[in-house]
C-alpha cells in the first residue's frame, strides 16, 4: 500500500486539535500575592555532603498472556554512602504471577522499602534516607469495595513495609524523605484557599475546611450567593476551577530557590467523600476504619494503618533548588521535624509555619545534594541504575520467564497484541 499512514491521520489531528477547548492557566495577580506569601526564598546549601546518606528507587515491566494470566517483574535498589562515596549497594528482585493482576506498582513500592530498610540497618543513627516518590500512604477507596484477594495482597505487602521502615527510623532517629518530580495533588492550594475564604466568610470556610478537592471546593462556593458577589470568593472559585496542580502554580509563583511553607498532612482517608459527608473528625471515628475491622479479608489493612497513624504525620513543602531548576514536592518524615502528637488524632492538614527553621536543615541538605542542573543527582543516577527498560526486558528478562513458566507445565503464549508488538519490534 503505497498510502502511508500519516498521510491519512495527520490531516485529521490537525482538524482535531483547531477544535480542542483550551482554557489556559491564569492566576489572578490577587492570589499570585497570596500563594507568593507562602513562598519562604532560601538557597542556603551544604557545602560539603552529609555525613551519611542513603536513596532508593523502583521499576517494574509485565508481560500479559492469552488466558488473563499477567507476570510483573519488580526490581528495586538502596545505596548508602558514606560522604560521596558509596559504601554499598542493596538490590532486591521480585517476580508475582496470577490472573489480571492489579495494584502492581504496589509490588515495587513495597521492594523498594524493603531494600531502603536494610540499608537504614547497615547505617548510622540520624541518616538521611530519600526515597523516589511520596512516603505519605494513599489509600483507593475502589480497592475495598468488592476486594479481591491478590489486590489486598498488594496493599497489604506495600503497607506493611512502609510501617516497618516508618517504625525503625523513627526509632533510630533516621531521616525520611520523599521526592517527588511529578506531582499532580493540590493539598497546599485548598489549605490557602480556605484560608482566603476564612477572611471573607468564616462559616462558609468551615464547610469547606474538610475538602481537599478542588473540584468540590469550587462546586461549593459556586452554590454560594456570597461567592457571586464577592470579588476575592469570585477569584477563589476561579482558582479552584483551574485545571493544574501545587506543584505548576508554584514553579510560577516561586520568586526563586526556597520552599513553601510545611503542612503537616492528616490522614488521606478522612477527606474521601463519604467521610467528609459523614462529618468524620479524625482516622480513629472514621467509617472507612469501622468498615475495614469488620472484614475478615481486610481487619489487617486496619491494623496496619491503626499503627502508621499513631506515628507523627507526614509534612510536606515544595522545593525549588539553590539553582532554580524545577520544582518538587518534598515529603519528610515528622518526627524528624520534632512533631510528636499521632498523625490519626488529625482533623485535617495544618500549615506548620513554626517549622520553617527545621525545613531549613533538610533543604540545605537536599540542595547539597544538587549540582546544577540536578536536583538531588544520586537519585538522579539510582533511577538511572534501576530502571527497567521495556526494551531490555523483552529482549532478556521475558524469553526467560516464558520459557520458565512454560517449563512448569504453563502455555504461557504471549497474548496477541504481545506477539505483534514482537514482530514490529524484530523488524525494527
Amino acid at each position: 500500500m503505497s498510502l502511508l499512514a500519516e498521510d491519512v491521520f495527520f490531516p485529521l489531528f490537525s482538524n482535531a486539535l483547531s477544535r480542542l477547548k483550551v482554557d489556559a492557566v491564569e492566576i489572578s495577580d490577587f492570589l499570585m500575592n497570596v500563594y507568593a506569601s507562602y513562598w519562604h526564598s532560601f538557597k542556603g546549601r551544604d557545602e560539603g555532603y552529609p555525613r551519611s546518606f542513603v536513596v532508593a528507587d523502583g521499576s517494574y515491566q509485565s508481560t500479559s498472556f492469552q488466558g488473563g494470566a499477567r507476570a510483573i517483574c519488580s526490581r528495586a535498589i538502596a545505596i548508602r554512602y558514606e560522604g560521596n562515596v558509596i559504601a554499598d549497594f542493596y538490590p532486591e528482585v521480585d517476580v508475582k504471577l496470577g490472573l489480571r493482576l492489579r495494584k502492581t506498582t504496589h509490588y515495587m513500592k513495597a521492594l523498594e522499602l524493603k531494600c531502603l530498610l536494610k540499608a537504614l540497618k547497615d547505617a548510622d543513627d540520624e541518616t538521611i534516607a530519600i526515597h523516589d516518590g511520596t512516603i505519605y500512604p494513599t489509600i483507593a477507596v475502589d480497592s475495598f469495595a468488592e476486594p479481591r484477594e491478590q489486590e489486598v495482597e498488594a496493599i497489604l505487602g506495600w503497607l506493611k513495609a512502609l510501617e516497618e521502615v516508618y517504625e525503625f527510623a523513627m526509632k533510630r532517629g533516621h531521616i525520611l524523605i520523599g521526592l517527588v518530580k511529578d506531582s499532580h495533588v493540590n493539598y497546599l492550594r485548598s489549605r490557602i484557599l480556605v484560608n482566603c475564604v476564612e477572611s471573607i466568610d468564616r462559616d462558609l470556610s468551615i464547610e469547606i475546611a474538610r475538602e481537599r478537592s478542588l473540584k468540590n471546593i469550587g462546586r461549593r462556593l459556586r452554590g454560594s450567593l456570597l461567592a457571586s458577589e464577592n470579588d476575592v470568593l469570585k477569584e477563589v472559585l476561579r482558582d479552584a476551577e483551574l485545571m493544574t496542580s501545587d506543584e505548576e502554580v508554584f514553579e510560577v509563583c516561586a520568586s526563586g530557590p526556597g520552599f513553601t511553607k510545611p503542612l503537616a498532612l492528616a490522614p488521606q482517608p478522612i477527606y474521601l467523600s463519604g467521610e467528609v459527608k459523614a462529618g468524620t473528625p479524625n482516622w480513629w471515628k472514621s467509617r472507612l476504619r469501622r468498615r475495614l475491622e469488620d472484614s475478615d479479608m481486610l481487619g489487617e489493612v486496619s491494623k496496619i494503618l491503626d499503627r502508621i497513624y499513631s506515628m507523627p504525620p507526614i509534612v510536606m513543602f515544595y522545593w525549588k533548588p539553590w539553582h532554580g531548576y524545577g520544582i518538587y514536592r518534598v515529603d519528610v518524615s515528622g518526627w524528624s521535624l520534632d512533631v510528636e502528637w499521632k498523625c490519626g488524632d488529625m482533623e485535617g492538614d495544618v500549615f506548620m509555619d513554626h517549622l520553617v527553621e527545621k525545613c531549613e536543615r533538610i533543604v540545605s541538605a537536599l540542595n547539597g545534594l544538587s549540582p546544577e542542573p540536578f536536583a538531588v543527582k544520586p537519585l538522579s543516577d539510582v533511577d538511572e541504575l534501576v530502571r527497567l527498560r521495556r526494551e531490555v526486558y523483552q529482549e532478556s528478562y521475558e524469553p526467560l520467564l516464558v520459557d520458565y513458566l512454560r517449563s512448569k507445565g504453563l502455555r504461557a503464549r504471549l497474548t496477541k497484541r504481545g506477539v505483534r508488538e514482537a514482530v514490529f519490534r524484530r523488524r525494527i
